[in-house]
């Protein structure tokens, strides 16, 4: 949804209170009217368009659909004869009327190529609230309003939206729209594909510890790693990045600041860690004990929610940990922990000063999009918080 681009003037703000008189369809409701209006005002201002125009035939485009036995072309026949009254009612002058109830009239036909700009601007702006996320949700919406089921709306997913996608008028909304439809091959793409249930089918465990650097996690997972083993378990201990990719990362820093093209990067170690050691192993029964996960991908390379999402989804083959040990201590201690393994030359020096806030920040951000999360408070004596990890596993039938 992107936001009106400017506020409304007193002409506008008459429309949308004389609007609020009219019952507007579910999924063409108020929010979809305002995000035509930022996508319509945001067009005009690239174009040189008459924004006053294409604003007001926004506002009003689909006020056809308040009839629930109307569509397509004989929507906005109908949208054109209420428009005119209501802007007769705010004050607008009979050039201006004629000029926005032609952009109304002609704006839902991926086919159609008005000769007025703002025609064709109120179509691309109405087409682009239709993409992406907001697509998927507005599309499913409409096909349950008119009475159709899910062979209906995977058609409109499928067949209407690649009508609009290649109707539209602008390169830039071209560009925008194509980026958006991404996310519905994916949602059409799960629901056409089985599922695959063989993957979560094994009786091995997997333990994950993730924390901010510093936190303590080798420490941890060698306390751990020595419990099970005196108790007669050989547990698989892998760290991530892997050995490999930390020397490549090195020679990467040096020719990419890219924070996604590393992420990439980790992506790629991971998934090979996870199909050639970590699947493996639980598959045979193992209990593995991992050093992080994609979880702290996103703490150290997204900064960003809509990034963050994206590495969650990435990594969405990567198996469900049995339990994630979170070792949670504020940044100031563990910057100290980082500045005295840098000392003691275990740590190059000046990487963690600025990170640590961010990357503890990012932690509890996404925390709460992993199952079965143990919070561990690191800043207590190392015996106490390996006793705390214990007690927890036991109590979640990890370990005995």
């Amino acid at each position: 949804m992107l936001q009106p681009q400017r506020a409304f003037t007193e002409r506008e703000t008459k429309l949308q209170s004389l609007l609020t008189q009219t019952a507007a369809s579910p999924s063409h409701s108020h929010d979809h009217v305002l995000s035509v209006v930022g996508f319509g005002q945001w067009l005009s201002g690239i174009y040189h368009a008459n924004m006053e125009v294409v604003t007001a035939a926004a506002i009003l485009h689909d006020t056809g659909r308040s009839n629930p036995n109307l569509r397509g072309k004989a929507a906005a026949t109908a949208a054109v004869v209420t428009a005119e009254s209501l802007l007769e009612e705010a004050g607008y002058a009979a050039i201006e009327i004629t000029q926005i109830t032609q952009c109304i009239h002609e704006h839902d036909d991926p086919n159609f190529h008005s000769k007025l700009l703002e025609s064709r601007i109120l179509k691309d702006a109405d087409f682009l609230d239709g993409f992406g996320a907001r697509g998927v949700i507005r599309s499913v919406m409409y096909t349950v309003e008119t009475g159709g089921g899910v062979a209906e709306a995977m058609d409109r997913l499928q067949r209407k939206m690649s009508d609009r996608l290649h109707g539209l008028e602008f390169l830039e909304s071209r560009r925008l729209a194509w980026q958006l439809h991404r996310l519905t091959e994916v949602f059409l793409s799960q629901l056409q594909t089985s599922l695959p249930v063989e993957q979560v089918v094994y009786s091995g465990k997997l333990i994950v510890f993730e924390g901010i650097s510093g936190s303590g996690k080798d420490m941890q997972i060698n306390l751990l790693q020595k419990k099970l083993a005196a108790a007669g378990q050989e547990p698989v201990i892998l760290h991530h990045p892997s050995p490999e990719l930390k020397k490549l990362g090195q020679e990467w820093g040096s020719v990419e600041s890219s924070s996604l093209g590393y992420g990439l990067l980790l992506l790629a170690d991971w998934s090979k860690t996870v199909s050639a050691e970590i699947l493996p192993a639980l598959k045979a029964g193992k209990i593995v004990i991992s050093s992080r996960s994609s979880w702290s991908l996103q703490a150290y390379q997204a900064h960003d929610q809509a990034v963050q999402t994206f590495y969650r989804f990435a990594a969405s083959w990567e198996p469900v940990a049995d339990v994630v040990v979170y070792l949670k201590i504020d940044p100031e201690m563990a910057l100290q922990r980082t500045q005295e393994r840098t000392a003691a030359g275990q740590e190059s020096p000046g990487v963690f000063r600025t990170s640590q806030v961010v990357q503890s920040e990012a932690y509890e951000q996404t925390k709460k999009y992993y199952p079965r999360v143990v919070e561990a408070d690191s800043a207590l004596p190392v015996e106490e918080v390996h006793r705390q990890i214990l007690t927890a596993l036991r109590s979640l039938e990890i370990v005995i």
